[in-house]
């Protein structure tokens, strides 16, 4: 079970890490 709490705790904070990344090479493009 602990397991799978710190596999989905990884899995979001890619997602944001990844959203981030896609937000500030949004604006360095503009």
């Amino acid at each position: 079970m602990k397991l799978l709490t710190i596999t989905l705790e990884i899995d979001v904070l890619h997602s944001v890490w990844l959203w981030q990344n896609l937000i500030l090479t949004e604006n360095y493009q503009r």
